[in-house]
């Protein structure tokens, strides 16, 4: 039992190694010596579909919209480098449970958890739907709808017997 503990602890302490090293990884894109996973086969598509013909020098929207694109390109990378450590980091957590616990106790704890966040959202929702049905309730009767209506058929009465006055 101390083994699969010592296994899984080991699994666990490798799993925050690799994600430490993706999360390098998004550094070293910032710096240019890597490119984006994803990204940079995304542009590559684009410009296929796309093609881009140069002719001459570009406008200022043009410029602007080049430095919006670097912008986006780089937050883009980097975003994808962050959700690659994470799911890196999450798949090898997973394996380290499954090593200490063993599969079929770590899907009972699973499916408990998933019952613990339905419950919860049943218990919001029905709190939501008091709440909502208190506000309707206590808010006062003001008859808004119909007042406007009626302000706004006198305006429009108004107007036609002014118009129709001045002939």
């Amino acid at each position: 039992m101390k083994t699969r503990r010592y296994v899984a602890a080991a699994v666990h302490v490798t799993g925050c190694a690799v994600a430490l090293t993706l999360l390098w990884q998004a550094v070293r894109f910032c710096k240019g010596k890597v490119g984006a996973p994803l990204v940079d086969q995304a542009i590559a598509i684009a410009d296929l579909l796309f093609p881009s013909l140069p002719n001459g020098d570009p406008s200022p929207v043009a410029l602007v919209l080049g430095w919006l694109g670097q912008a986006f390109y780089y937050l883009y990378g980097v975003a994808a480098w962050v959700m690659i450590a994470f799911l890196a980091s999450r798949c090898l957590y997973v394996i380290a449970r499954v090593i200490a616990v063993g599969l079929q106790q770590y899907c009972a704890e699973v499916a408990a958890a998933r019952a613990e966040d339905a419950r919860r959202e049943r218990v919001t929702s029905a709190r939501s739907r008091r709440l909502e049905l208190r506000k309707r309730r206590d808010e006062p009767r003001t008859g808004g709808a119909l007042s406007a209506a009626a302000i706004g058929t006198l305006f429009g009465f108004a107007i036609a017997f002014l118009s129709s006055g001045s002939r």
